[in-house]
């Protein structure tokens, strides 16, 4: 490595760190009082910690709609410390810089600049909701951790790991289940094209895939009783999906990965527009035109930057739906072949259907899984020319 780019490695290092503890300086610290949900998620915290361990019934049915790792492990750092709602914080602060390590910390794939794996690890701290989450007791950044951590012994071939972390993923936040099902749906792919057997390489992630049912079988349906029928809407059954919720992640993920790539990249990247990807497109005008988000109140900083600089009369409206149009669009462009990074899209786009908002947050696991298999190499690996099994499959 020349000294230009161990220069810059180190420049971008020292922005990161500084920019955790400005965070940290402009709050004072991890102690102040709960934001938003955070009162609530806090609160299940210590329901959990007043009867530690909490037997079985307790977690069966409690009054948040999360699976439920994230409040366990709050609550035995609040019996182990006894620090109150900063312990809470802290775990989410060292999960967020821990993720970014994943990343930032990579060698770079063949073919990659020495500088690529800590751009992708920049590219996913500047998405507006990573330093927020990451300092507050939210279930994101943790469940994001382990689904890095999954992915991270994917590319190891070291599947059991993979299994535990995907299944620790889904035990955080139940749509989590999208990851390891888009490692199934992969691997399988590249095994019929392959015509040959690795069931080592997939059933692993099936197994954990297959966790969700576990929690269903477990709660009685896909949360806790109490905790789903605070939601705005009920979201486990088929009626309850909402398409223009999907249309609002594609936007989003144009916005948050597609354009960033861009400029990290320094350059538009190459498609080959062919009659499948004109297909998509189609499909995504019909979706709009049929499903048009409501993006009036939309929760997200980039809808709400809309909202007030095109202002909310019909022109306003009609112009914030063409943007969002466009960046639906190019997702849909970039993620045009068939590959690990277009399955991820493809399952969270069904998922997020099931949301009870659109909200921009939720995509902060995809973007994070995103960000590090780009920085791996893998991201565009198409399953027909995917690496032969290792050694270790059978």
């Amino acid at each position: 490595m020349n000294l230009d780019v161990r220069k810059l490695r180190l420049a971008m290092w020292v922005g990161l760190v500084a920019a955790y503890a400005g965070a940290l300086t402009y709050m004072g610290g991890l102690s102040f009082e709960p934001v938003k949900d955070e009162a609530q998620f806090w609160d299940q915290v210590m329901s959990f910690a007043k009867i530690w361990p909490p037997g079985v019934a307790e977690i069966q049915n409690y009054n948040e709609p999360m699976t439920p790792v994230s409040f366990l492990a709050g609550a035995w750092l609040e019996n182990m410390f006894g620090a109150g709602i900063a312990a809470g914080r802290v775990l989410s602060f060292f999960a967020s810089l821990a993720a970014l390590a994943l990343i930032a910390l990579r060698q770079p794939a063949p073919g990659q600049q020495q500088t690529a794996p800590l751009l992708c690890a920049l590219g996913l701290f500047a998405y507006p909701y990573w330093l927020p989450m990451s300092m507050l007791v939210y279930t994101d950044t943790l469940a994001a951790l382990f689904v890095l951590l999954g992915f991270w012994s994917y590319v190891r071939d070291q599947h059991i790991a993979g299994l535990v972390f995907f299944a620790l993923s889904i035990a955080t936040r139940q749509y989590m289940v999208a990851f390891p099902a888009a490692v199934v749906a992969y691997e399988g792919l590249v095994m019929l094209r392959s015509k040959g057997l690795s069931f080592s390489r997939w059933l692993p992630y099936a197994f954990a895939a297959a966790t969700l049912l576990g929690w269903y079988a477990f709660f009685g349906g896909i949360g806790p009783h109490d905790g789903l029928h605070k939601w705005p809407r009920h979201t486990n059954s088929l009626a309850s999906a909402d398409p223009a919720y999907s249309l609002y992640f594609l936007s989003a993920m144009g916005i948050y990965f597609v354009l960033p790539e861009w400029v990290i990249d320094r350059r538009f990247r190459p498609f080959d527009f062919d009659w499948n990807t004109a297909l998509k497109i189609l499909l995504v005008v019909v979706g709009f035109l049929l499903f048009t988000p409501d993006y009036t109140d939309g929760v997200g900083p980039f809808n709400r930057t809309l909202v007030f600089v095109l202002g909310e009369g019909t022109a306003g409206g009609v112009a914030r739906v063409l943007i969002h149009f466009v960046l639906a669009c190019i997702t849909v462009i970039r993620f045009a072949r068939l590959d690990l990074g277009t399955l991820l899209i493809a399952i969270n786009f069904v998922l997020m259907a099931f949301l009870w908002t659109p909200w921009e947050k939720y995509c902060l696991p995809v973007l994070a899984a995103l960000w590090f298999l780009k920085a791996a190499g893998k991201l565009d690996a198409p399953a027909e020319n995917a690496e032969e099994p290792s050694a270790y499959s059978t």
